[in-house]
């Protein structure tokens, strides 16, 4: 069995990797304004006739663009397309899953077994937004749709006959 490393670490010093990223990403960005308004300012002084409002709204202009890069490029690293929740899932399930989540398992058989669906994570409620925007414009092809209908994704299609054939 492997031990992966990641959350071994975070559990131990109760970090998580994610917010430790996003606090450098503001840091860096807050110090690069600070350092191009020292710079603009001449001699290393800061520019004292700038309100507080004008450095607010140039570090947001510069914080939302690289948040919502962040956001989309950890979607695209984090979240694997390819392989759903279970679709009977207790609360709800997500069209993809957590690129290292582990299998989920069924334990209330006399022999517990891993089911082919990976475990809902956090990260499934943080990306669930992208999910829908993702599938939205880009929907499963056909040979993806039919092997995930073999697996019990997609229901089969329930046929009512009001008259049966005789």
């Amino acid at each position: 069995m492997a031990i992966s490393v990641a959350p071994l670490i975070e559990g131990v010093f109760l970090v998580c990797f994610a917010e430790i990223g996003i606090a450098l990403a503001l840091a860096a960005a807050g110090w690069w304004l600070r350092k191009s308004a020292a710079n603009l300012s001449g001699g290393g002084r800061l520019m004292l006739g700038q309100s507080g409002l004008a450095c607010w709204l140039r570090f947001t202009t510069v914080a939302v663009p690289i948040m919502f890069l962040a956001y989309v490029l950890g979607y695209a690293v984090c979240m694997d397309r390819q392989s759903p929740t279970n679709p009977g899932g207790t609360f709800q399930h997500f069209p993809s899953s957590f690129r290292w989540a582990p299998r989920e398992w069924v334990r209330r058989a006399s022999i517990a077994y891993a089911t082919p669906w990976k475990q809902a994570t956090i990260w499934n409620l943080i990306y669930s937004p992208m999910d829908t925007l993702y599938f939205y414009l880009f929907p499963r092809t056909r040979a993806e749709e039919e092997r995930l209908r073999v697996l019990g994704y997609y229901k089969q299609p329930v046929r009512i006959l009001l008259h049966p054939r005789r």
